[in-house]
Parts: C-alpha cells; sequence; structure tokens
C-alpha cells in the first residue's frame, strides 16, 4: 500500500503543478497584455494615483489570480486523490 500513496500523492502534485503552470502563463500574457494597453487606456481614461503601468498593482492583480486558482484546484484536487479508482469505476455502472 505504501506505493499506492506515493502514487497518489504524485498524481495530486502534477495536477497542482500543471494547474499553476497554466495560470501563470495566463498571468504573464495578461501582464504583457495590460503594459501594452496600458499607454492606449491611460490616453482615454484619468485615474488620479494610478499610473497606467503601475508595477505594484500588475503585481498584485498577478498575485491574485495565481492565489484564486490555487485554492480553486486545491478542494478538487484532495477529493480525486482521495477517491479509490477502482470504488469510482464499480459504482458508475
Amino acid at each position: 500500500m505504501a506505493g499506492l500513496a506515493g502514487w497518489t500523492r504524485r498524481r495530486g502534485a502534477l495536477v497542482a503543478c500543471t494547474v499553476l503552470w497554466l495560470a501563470g502563463c495566463g498571468v504573464g500574457l495578461g501582464v504583457a497584455a495590460a503594459a501594452i494597453a496600458g499607454a492606449a487606456v491611460s490616453r482615454l481614461f484619468s485615474l488620479e494615483g494610478v499610473a497606467a503601468r503601475d508595477p505594484r498593482l500588475l503585481a498584485a492583480v498577478a498575485a491574485i489570480a495565481i492565489l484564486t486558482a490555487a485554492v480553486a484546484t486545491l478542494i478538487p484536487t484532495l477529493r480525486a486523490i482521495n477517491i479509490d479508482p477502482a470504488r469510482a469505476l464499480r459504482a458508475s455502472d
């Protein structure tokens, strides 16, 4: 049974790493798009005290997006790794 526990942890880590990698790619593309579009938007709207390319704001939004993705994947991943595959397949009949 010890081998099965190791497989379960690896499976959970694989899911978490995949989700966080995809979230990181999305955040990277989003930050790049925001930096490019920031100049165009700043011409249209004038926000007091907020620069178009404020690095603290971009970092905060990126951190919130990655944290949200991590939390959103945590509960389903924990439920999935605690399910016995054989029992789940038998119950689906």
